[in-house]
């Protein structure tokens, strides 16, 4: 039985390309939320390689530097003509 190179050549380019959609990284600085069908399945906050079903999830990046303090009460101060 011989084995066409070109048929194994398609599969190796099949595989990679498979695989390349099925993994994503993320960042020290980045989050990710995968989404599976547009619901939210799973948050990936630490960095590192990570699998997903492609086709079926899909993964938003978010920057996870951005801090934001939501606060009750405002802060009061005085400006230089004593007014708060």
């Amino acid at each position: 039985m011989k084995i066409n190179m070109n048929n194994i050549l398609i599969a190796a380019v099949t595989v990679l390309i498979l695989l390349s959609l099925s993994l994503f990284v993320v960042d020290q600085r980045q989050a990710a939320i995968v989404l599976q069908l547009g619901e939210m399945v799973s948050v990936k906050s630490e960095p590192g390689l990570y699998f997903k079903v492609p086709l079926m999830q899909n993964v938003r990046f978010f920057d996870s530097r951005i801090l934001t303090l939501d606060t009750g009460e405002p802060e009061r101060f005085i400006t230089a003509k004593r007014k708060t």
